[in-house]
């Protein structure tokens, strides 16, 4: 105890980390002693609140309820907002889902203007999306779609990369309405030159497309696989994506997508990767649709080790394996 309010920093951190370990064992008369003890020291000014101090306070907090979490909510949205997104975000998690309502409003609205100010250090804007999706099933439909619009902005980012686990998450919490204007957008988007930023985020959101939109994706990506002259990667990454939403498709969609892919595989115009990736494919919705392609892709598969490429006779023969074992 005596530790956490020592001014040499190197041991008040250290207290604060032993606190924080051993708070689960503390009786409720030692958690309220601890909580005191901080709260009395960081109101005198003895101490300045730190990442060490902030976690223990939060843990014991956690435990006592009550008055005990109003307060510490109450000290770190004025004196340490940073607890929220920057340090120990597990262990925040844990802390901002047990506030009320108005308190998570408040945090939300911190969150929310530090990712979306432009001047924020770039690692505070990220760990913010990251708390925003972590606690994505405690926003209402108006904050999702504020997250959501202060994120698709981050994809033209250098570093875009870094938001999308959080965009794809906060997107799959969307209500149908806002759930078909993402999709819708992201469509537009991957079909701009700098559309491969989109794949993942389209091959994650998959699962929860409706007919309509299933059929404006399928044509997106067989579209853009068909292209000789876009790069070899996004066609396959187009592939993979098919091969991702099969078993969401319904049988029209999958013989739709046997021909295309057949057409492709048997064409030797094409980038021989891009066949080969093909192959797999057929494979995947041959099994989908129990068997009604089995006969012609294994004919197929077939043909393929007669081919005068080595890695395409290699692919072949690993497709038919797997096809056998069906």
């Amino acid at each position: 105890m005596d530790g956490l309010v020592d001014k040499d920093i190197t041991i008040h951190e250290r207290c604060a980390k032993s606190i924080a370990k051993i708070a689960l064992k503390l009786n409720e008369r030692q958690l309220n002693k601890v909580f005191e003890c901080l709260m009395n020291a960081f109101d005198s000014g003895k101490i300045t609140i730190c990442k060490e101090c902030a976690h223990a306070l939060a843990t014991i907090s956690s435990q006592l309820r009550g008055k005990q979490l109003d307060n510490a909510f109450q000290c770190f949205i004025h004196r340490f907002p940073s607890y929220f997104y920057y340090y120990y975000e597990t262990d925040a998690t844990q802390f901002i889902i047990k506030l009320k309502e108005e308190q998570l409003d408040d945090v939300f609205q911190c969150l929310i203007n530090q990712l979306s100010d432009e001047k924020e250090n770039e690692r505070n804007r990220r760990n913010c999306a990251q708390s925003l999706g972590k606690l994505s099933m405690k926003w209402n439909e108006k904050q999702l779609s504020d997250i959501f619009n202060s994120l698709k902005g981050m994809l033209n980012k250098g570093d875009y990369h870094l938001y999308i686990e959080t965009l794809e998450t906060i997107t799959m919490n969307l209500s149908e309405k806002q759930f078909d204007n993402a999709f819708n957008y992201f469509i537009s988007r991957f079909n701009c030159e700098k559309g491969y930023r989109y794949n993942d985020l389209l091959k994650e959101i998959a699962q929860k497309l409706d007919e309509k939109q299933m059929n404006i994706a399928l044509n997106c990506f067989m579209d853009k696989l068909n292209d000789k002259n876009e790069h070899q990667n996004i066609r396959i990454k187009c592939i993979q994506i098919l091969e991702r939403v099969s078993n969401k498709c319904n049988e029209q969609q999958l013989d739709e997508v046997f021909n295309f892919s057949m057409d492709i595989f048997i064409d030797r115009n094409h980038n021989v990767h891009v066949r080969m990736e093909c192959a797999e494919l057929l494979v995947i919705i041959a099994v989908n649709l129990n068997g009604k392609y089995f006969d012609d892709t294994f004919k197929c598969l077939t043909n393929g080790l007669k081919d005068s490429k080595a890695n395409v006779r290699k692919s072949r023969a690993k497709s038919l394996v797997t096809l056998s074992k069906k």
